[in-house]
């Protein structure tokens, strides 16, 4: 291919006889602005991969995925019509699509990959439908316009980072089948407020709130056995903290810099308080022990 004129490509229109368009066909073209699919093509691969300028995409009937990197940094796309035929979003699908601003997913979607929409600055609300079983890791990190997210029972696993930086989303609430609170899951999503986790959540990993400065409550399921470092580090606005029954272990800073954090309810379960686990909880006026025979083991400073 002659990607120089390639390059200077604005229009595409694809024949009636062209039943597929392979990977990275339109790779680059960045004067690309619309693109016109017969209704019996099926669109493979990173094929608008860089098509920086290409607003509106149809992809038609029978296309089976969007694949990985096929609209990576489509800087102008404002929309994507998807069939229902799609199962998969892959992995880097829309990464750095800034102007993308509504996602329509439709039911048979199983999979949203990795870093599938990071960087979707626009985007401002999701709703993942029925059977979607896992989110990837990044998901919709730094999608930082999005509002609100609708997540069904059908996901059993979120992985690290998905909503990081998500300095819109202000609630959250978990899935029943989830049964951890991913690293770095929420860390920077400086206006989340409320967070709900159903029974059976059994972990709450590195890092998980790291510095969501407007946390206030977090409704935490007796089911949790572990609070990890950094869980909450620097959650500012958080007040006041039941630890469930069956918890045993507190990482180091886990709580570091929650300033006005005044109260904080140990169960007898607790055995380990990591180092600095509380630093910086300047507001702290009861620590509540009065369950416990014996006294936690304190590692370091806390």
């Amino acid at each position: 291919a002659n990607y120089d004129c390639l390059c200077m490509l604005q229009k595409a229109e694809i024949g009636d006889r062209i039943y597929q368009i392979s990977y990275s066909t339109f790779y680059y073209c960045y004067s690309l602005t619309t693109v016109s699919i017969p209704k019996d093509t099926i669109v493979f691969g990173s094929t608008f991969n860089e098509c920086i300028s290409l607003k509106s995409v149809v992809l038609p009937n029978g296309t089976p995925k969007v694949y990985e990197h096929m609209f990576k940094n489509c800087q102008s796309l404002q929309n994507v019509a998807m069939p229902k035929s799609v199962t998969a979003i892959e992995s880097y699908a829309f990464n750095s699509c800034y102007s993308l601003t509504e996602i329509i997913l439709h039911r048979g979607i199983t999979s949203i990959g990795e870093n599938a929409f990071i960087v979707c600055y626009s985007i401002e609300s999701i709703e993942i439908p029925e059977g979607v079983t896992s989110i990837g890791g990044s998901a919709f990190s730094q999608c930082y316009s999005l509002k609100s997210v609708v997540v069904p029972g059908s996901v059993t696993s979120v992985g690290t980072y998905a909503f990081h930086k998500c300095i819109s989303l202000t609630n959250f609430e978990m899935p029943k089948t989830v049964k951890a609170v991913s690293q770095y899951m929420f860390s920077e999503s400086g206006l989340l407020k409320k967070v709900i986790m159903h029974e059976g959540v059994t972990s709450i990993e590195q890092y998980a709130f790291n510095k969501c400065t407007s946390l206030t409550s977090v409704e935490m399921p007796e089911s949790i056995t572990s609070i990890a470092t950094y869980a909450f580090f620097y959650c500012h606005s958080l007040k006041s903290i039941v630890i469930p029954k069956k918890v045993k272990t507190i990482g180091a800073s886990a709580f570091t810099n929650c300033r006005i954090l005044t109260r904080i309810v140990m169960p007898p379960s607790v055995t380990s308080i990591g180092g600095s686990a509380f630093s910086g909880c300047v507001g702290m006026k009861i620590y509540d022990f009065t369950q416990h025979t014996s006294v936690p083991t304190l590692n370091g400073t806390n």
